[in-house]
């Protein structure tokens, strides 16, 4: 591998002028916010959130209903 050359990585963060902030302990808390939290948005409103609190509690609720139904248990 003689002719092998060097590639340089350029990195984006930590830049102060740049919309990519290096995180703080006093921005933290802003760094980690979507644009809808940062408004004063509801976190619940977004779909992922529902898909997710959906997909934990669907299998509950087929696990109530079929100990109703007498499928489960004896």
């Amino acid at each position: 591998m003689g002719g092998a050359s060097r590639i340089a990585v350029v990195t984006r963060a930590g830049g102060n002028g740049g919309p990519n902030k290096k995180i703080l302990r006093e921005n933290e808390k802003d760094a980690w916010l979507s644009e809808m939290e940062r408004e004063g948005g509801n976190p619940l409103k977004d779909p992922m959130a529902l898909i997710g609190i959906g997909g934990i509690a669907v299998p509950f609720i087929i696990l109530a209903v079929a100990s109703v139904a007498g499928f489960i248990g004896q």
